[in-house]
């Protein structure tokens, strides 16, 4: 039955094609002011202002305006503040033709003395895998250093870079042929002159894309205002949690057989949100209570504590302008207990980071404090925990006063609170990739690194590896092995020191983050649970997997077999992403593919919710486009409307190849083009240097892969599907679909196609937007008397850092098939119910969305 609803789903599966990617593109950058190259959707080459002055100290091009004047011109504005020195940019950006972009760039130097700035643009050549090692493709320079070019295939032309005046100095960064810069001032004083021309001409076979802002609309009068009120939820999908009130009734959640399990043995899943920094110190008791209830009806059953050590959050668990982190503070540990009281009371679980970015200070009585610190009273410790003794004394210190604090509100201590799932050891912190290289000889650290090499000598002569290997930090290879090592050492040693206060949640070690391979994995895993941040470009549903990473390829990249999965944070940025609707239930949809067990967004607020506060990447509770999708996304993941994967596959590699090469979402066309499809988990590989590290047993009609490059999307397909046949995203048109029994959906550039689903029908004339029509009583949409309709589109602040959102009208036609006698209601902003017109056809409803109450949500019901 399902392999011929996968094929109907197919055949469904066609509309218009607008907006078609082709192979290789220029675009605007708006942020850089230059440009960006892609090559099959992949970000390929990209462009910066980079300046010097006095001894190679940086000076920072602040741009201080950039306009789009529209058809194709730009302009930017940006100067620099060096000491002794002003440079000031002014540039004029023309497309001329449907394959040319030129620059105007005037300079001026403002400089006393000899002091002088020299720089120019640095061009960067990035995923350069996708040449498969071949050195035609690499970009050359011209025969008269007047420019560069570069080809994407055997018979295209090149794309060509050319200046006039020709730079003073044009040449590869260290003869690295990912890197070219050009240089308008020399570092002796030289000058191509004031005014610099910049043309980048395209072959027949590439073309000029519009700017994802050109490509949308513009906010007008007839934008929505305030379509959110920030303290309540019109919609209410409270009964999702009826079962959990108060969140523990049942005990303490568990890890077994790969997955999470509430203690009556029922399983376990959690779509969250973080509450962060101010949120959790500066919101009223009765806010803390209010917000709760609106997390609830919203969907989410889960949110995490973070940011509650960070020294840019004053006060924070240390207390206003603390001197010391040794001591907690009354106060603030009086507002956590309100949430975790109000949070708990609505079923809602708590995630409690342990470590974030705690600024240890000269008073903490940490030693080789100024290797850590320098001149400064305090820093973070990344890294140097690892192996500093009174570091860790320090950490355990404040594990022991956090979770033995006795919640007077529930009379728990929160290491005995069974609705505190878990808590995470460290967040961001890993040697393996990040911080690794702060212990290396150079570093200016003698004593940190006379440990760090001791520890590499006796790990090389214990396992039988060149000790030269394995203190290289920034290599693959041995020292992945024992930077794991030494990381599991840590870890082990406070999870002991939890367990014997009597801490029964579950303990993750760290998060995967920031491209880190999998590599970095063994020691994550040796936890109760695997946990990774990850976050997404902008039109992430026009993301060619074969050549392009998404932000659920680093979700899958970090999923390992036998073990719970949860992802701590997920968002999109820059803020604000325009088509950041798109996302929540693209997330929902794959991590129930995925069979993953707790998801994140970064997050509900940053800021105290005692008022609308600002707009924001983390403040999404006042953002429409960020949270009119999330009910939605809470039914998907959290009720099972989308099917777990038909298929099951493990990469499987050796200990030398997972090691030693970077194995990534960002390297591996296997983990990029599996894991939209079926359900795919990396196995650790047995590694004798490291006999702590488990490996999971196979599970039955488990396929093995071993190799990370293999293409898994048909030839010259460009759509990937779930091998359920509910799930597909067709990146050529920036679609992505849902059609299941009780969820129904179509996100991305939906305007000027038909999106035919089997109940739901979709035509609009909005470019971007997001739809979702799902069963509220637990039939299937064709006979279900209550249907949660959910639409979203992009909203934009309408100043830069300022309320209102502005929020585009959803213009256009649904069509939903259903056999009952249904009428519709809108939500207004307090949830009261106003009827909508509706007609229907031949036992179809039709909706004429532009015609209805501005809303975010509807009901359809008798």
């Amino acid at each position: 039955m399902r392999t011929r609803y996968a094929l109907l789903f197919l055949m469904l599966f066609t509309a218009s094609i607008e907006n078609a990617v082709g192979s290789t593109s220029l675009s605007y950058n708006k942020k850089s002011g230059l440009f960006t190259i892609s090559h099959n959707t992949a970000p390929t080459v990209s462009a910066q202002f980079v300046f010097w002055h006095e001894n190679w100290h940086w000076s920072d091009l602040e741009l201080t305006k950039k306009k789009g004047l529209g058809q194709g011109r730009y302009r930017i504005e940006g100067k620099t503040n060096a000491p002794g020195t002003k440079l000031s940019l002014f540039a004029d950006i023309q497309q001329q033709g449907a394959r040319k972009l030129i620059w105007k760039i005037h300079l001026d130097e403002q400089a006393s003395g000899k002091k002088r700035s020299w720089g120019g643009i640095a061009f960067t050549f990035k995923n350069r895998f996708f040449t498969k090692g071949k050195a035609a493709f690499a970009p050359k320079l011209t025969p008269d250093r007047s420019g560069w070019q570069i080809r994407f295939g055997a018979n295209e032309q090149p794309v060509r870079v050319h200046f006039a005046p020709k730079p003073v100095k044009l040449f590869f960064e260290q003869a690295d042929k990912n890197e070219i810069r050009a240089y308008f001032k020399s570092r002796k004083g030289r000058s191509a002159g004031k005014l610099i021309t910049m043309t980048v001409t395209l072959p027949k076979s590439a073309k000029i894309t519009p700017t994802l802002t050109e490509r949308l609309a513009r906010p007008s009068p007839e934008w929505h205002k305030n379509q959110l009120l920030w303290h309540s939820s019109p919609v209410d999908l409270s009964f999702l949690n009826a079962s959990q009130k108060p969140a523990g009734k049942h005990g303490f959640v568990r890890a077994r057989k790969g997955h999470l399990y509430f203690a009556n043995g029922q399983r376990a899943r959690f779509w969250g949100t973080n509450l962060t920094s101010y949120a959790l110190f500066g919101t009223t008791a009765k806010n803390s209570c209010q917000q709760a209830r609106r997390l609830s009806r919203l969907g989410y059953n889960l949110v995490r504590f973070h940011h509650h050590d960070s020294l840019w959050v004053d006060p924070n668990i240390f207390g206003p302008k603390a001197k010391t982190t040794r001591r907690l503070d009354a106060r603030s540990l009086d507002r956590l207990d309100r949430w975790i009281k109000c949070l708990r009371d609505e079923g809602i679980y708590i995630w409690l980071d342990l470590l974030v970015e705690r600024n240890f200070t000269v008073n903490d009585n940490i030693s080789h404090f100024k290797e850590i610190a320098g001149d400064k009273k305090q820093a973070q410790a990344k890294g140097f925990l690892y192996i500093n003794n009174s570091l860790k004394e320090r950490i355990k210190e404040f594990n022991q006063a956090y979770l033995n604090h006795i919640n007077p509100y529930t009379g728990l201590a929160y290491k005995d609170d069974p609705a505190i799932l878990s808590q995470l050891l460290t967040n961001e912190n890993d040697l393996t990739h990040h911080f690794g290289n702060a212990l290396l000889p150079d570093a200016n650290v003698p004593a940190h690194n006379k440990i760090y090499m001791s520890l590499a000598r006796r790990f090389a002569t214990r396992h039988g590896l060149d000790p030269e290997k394995v203190w290289h930090s920034w290599k693959h290879g041995p020292s992945k092995m024992f930077l794991n090592n030494v990381e599991h050492d840590f870890n082990e040693e406070m999870t002991r020191h939890l367990r014997a206060l009597g801490s029964k949640a579950l303990i993750i070690p760290m998060n995967s983050w920031g491209g880190m391979s999998i590599a970095g994995l063994p020691s994550i895993a040796a936890g109760d649970m695997v946990a990774v941040n990850a976050y997404g470009r902008p039109n992430t549903l026009q993301t060619n997997p074969r050549f392009a990473d998404t932000l659920t390829h680093w979700m899958s990249a970090a999923a390992v077999a036998g073990k719970p999965f949860a992802v701590t944070e997920w968002n999109m940025e820059p803020f604000p992403e325009n088509t950041r609707h798109n996302l929540p239930v693209y997330i929902a949809a794959m991590g129930r593919l995925q069979d993953w067990d707790a998801l994140m967004h970064y997050g509900y607020a940053i800021a105290g919710l005692n008022s609308p506060s600002e707009p924001g990447n983390w403040n999404g509770f006042n953002d429409p486009a960020s949270l009119a999708m999330m009910p939605a996304a809470a039914l998907l993941f959290r009720q099972g409307h989308a099917s777990t994967a038909l298929k099951s596959y493990e990469l499987t590699l050796p200990a030398k190849q997972f090691y030693g090469r970077e194995i990534s979402a960002k390297t591996s066309q296997t983990i990029r083009t599996l894991s939209e499809q079926s359900k795919l988990r990396i196995a650790l590989p047995l590694t004798p240097s490291l006999p702590w590290l488990k490996t999971a047993k196979l599970s039955k009609g488990v396929i093995v892969i071993d190799d990370p490059d293999k293409d898994f999307i048909p030839a010259s397909q460009t759509f990937v599907c779930s091998d359920t046949g509910e799930l597909c995203r067709d990146w050529q048109q920036g679609v992505f679909r849902i059609d299941t029994p009780r969820s129904q959906i179509a996100t991305g550039w939906l305007g000027g196609k038909t999106i035919r689903l089997k109940n739901v029908t979709v035509q609009l004339t909005t470019k971007n937007a997001a739809i979702a029509v799902q069963s509220l009583d637990g039939t299937p949409l064709s006979r279900s008397k209550k249907l949660l309709i959910s639409l979203a589109t992009q909203a934009r602040p309408a100043n830069k850092d300022e309320l209102p959102f502005l929020s585009e009208p959803l213009k256009g036609l649904l069509q939903i098939t259903n056999k009952n006698r249904l009428k519709l209601f809108a939500l207004d902003q307090l949830g009261h119910k106003i009827r909508q017109p509706l007609s229907s056809k031949n036992g179809s409803y039709l909706i004429r969305v532009e015609r209805l109450r501005p809303a975010i949500w509807f009901l359809l019901q008798p």
